[in-house]
């Protein structure tokens, strides 16, 4: 276990998350063609950026003044229930080796295909909690979007408009897997 303890230490101390962190906005991180480089420092911003501005506000984690308790107190009792996002690495590829995707940034017209051997995006999807404990409603899965930094659409976009705007030539298979954000490294 202390090799993991210290794997995760370097990978928070790495070039890469400072930069994810310290970028001023998320389409800032884009690197061209760079999609599965791009997906990791995205996904690592979504997943540390809170605890990082949390941490740097206070003093070691330590409440500064009195005003700051009460006001912490005061958003823990009315916050029993919130959304959160979780985050899913979406690797698209096929046999071929030749996806076409629309709406890309590396076609100047988002109704030309580009093709890509395989292409990488975030997928985020909201997760109730209340009181602690986690509660997927089935129907919040029109909440999900995609997180496409390489995309002429939204930015996030809703999972069904992505979709039926990235995905729009049938001759091709395509095919894709999932990897929870945290685990991708």
């Amino acid at each position: 276990i202390p090799a993991t303890v210290a794997m995760t230490e370097s990978i928070h101390q790495s070039e890469a998350a400072q930069s994810a962190l310290s970028c001023p906005s998320e389409r800032e991180l884009r690197v061209p063609c760079y999609c599965e480089e791009n997906v990791w420092r995205l996904a690592y911003r979504r997943l540390y950026q809170k605890a990082s501005i949390t941490s740097s506000s206070s003093t070691n984690g330590a409440i500064s003044s009195p005003e700051e308790r009460n006001e912490l107190t005061s958003q823990a009792q009315l916050d029993t229930t919130s959304t959160r996002m979780d985050y899913y690495v979406v690797f698209v590829s096929n046999e071929e080796k030749c996806c076409p995707m629309f709406c890309q940034l590396a076609n100047c017209d988002p109704n030309e295909p580009c093709f890509w051997d395989y292409h990488v995006f975030l997928l985020g999807t909201p997760v109730a909690t209340r009181n602690g404990h986690t509660a997927r409603n089935k129907q919040e899965t029109n909440n999900n979007v995609v997180i496409d930094m390489d995309s002429h659409l939204p930015f996030p976009c809703p999972v069904a408009e992505y979709l039926s705007n990235a995905f729009r030539e049938e001759s091709f298979r395509r095919e894709y897997r999932e990897k929870l954000a945290p685990r991708f490294r």
